[in-house]
């Protein structure tokens, strides 16, 4: 029997670096994506020698939907199994409301709530044939107390709040099982 797969967005660093760790640890083989490559295949030798985890590293920008799906049948090609889902990539751009590029906007929901929104539709199947189909989102307390300058990160925070509640709704009624939550730390000191 295999063993479970993962897929870590933003697995380069902070948060996600350390779920990999953590899922690695625990006997997951890994899909680790982000945009650093170099940052992934350090990680990827590191869980390799540690765990002998199994490590596929996917490059990608997630503001590129086009790539973003391309990511769920490459890693089913290459392990026949999806497990998790951590949608934590995440990325902050600061402006005020009145001076906020259209950019930051279009970007934050691509990253936030559009590609992680992909990644679902394209791992549905999978993680409906997993012994438990988990999926976690990384949200953020500015959803709830938004902090100044950082509303582009706060409504795309709350679209993927929506969008686990649906996976949530769907899988229940279903009958699939597949399981869906929520974190939402608070300020983390990363890159």
């Amino acid at each position: 029997m295999s063993s479970p797969v993962a897929l870590v967005t933003g697995a380069s660093s902070g948060i996600g670096r350390a779920v990999a760790s953590m899922l690695s640890a625990e006997g997951y083989d890994l899909v680790l994506c982000a945009r650093r490559e170099d940052a992934l295949e350090a990680l990827a030798s590191e869980l390799r020698e540690q765990h002998e985890t199994d490590v596929m590293v996917r490059p990608v920008d997630l503001v590129d939907l086009n790539d973003v799906s391309a990511i769920v049948p490459e890693l089913l090609e290459h392990f026949g199994r999806l497990d998790v889902l951590v949608n934590n990539a995440g990325m902050v751009e600061k402006s005020t409301l009145q001076e906020m590029p259209m950019g930051f906007m279009q970007r934050a929901m691509a990253v936030h709530a559009i590609a992680p929104a992909i990644l679902v539709r394209d791992a549905w199947a999978a993680l409906a044939k997993a012994d438990r189909g988990v999926v976690v989102h990384v949200s953020t307390v500015s959803t709830l107390s938004p902090f100044p300058g950082l509303a582009a990160y706060a409504m795309s925070k709350h679209a993927l709040e929506g969008l686990a509640r649906s996976i949530q709704a769907e899988s229940e009624e279903q009958g699939l099982g597949i399981v869906s939550l929520v974190i939402a730390p608070g300020a983390v000191d990363t890159d």
